[in-house]
């Protein structure tokens, strides 16, 4: 009942934008913290797979 007196009410739109602002932040606060792990820490994947085949076949 008092889930639908709020999205009835006045305050639903509003409500609404919150969550749906709330739930995007949160996933973009997610996304940039996994980016910006990936780019700091990440970084060593690709670029120790490249050297690891790049030195692999310099060395053999």
């Amino acid at each position: 009942m008092n889930n639908e007196d709020d999205y009835t009410g006045e305050s639903g739109p509003y409500a609404d934008w919150i969550v749906c602002l709330c739930s995007f932040a949160v996933i973009a606060g997610l996304f940039g913290v996994l980016s910006w792990l990936v780019w700091t820490y990440a970084p060593n994947f690709p670029a120790s797979e490249s050297a690891v085949f790049v030195d692999g076949e310099s060395d053999w």
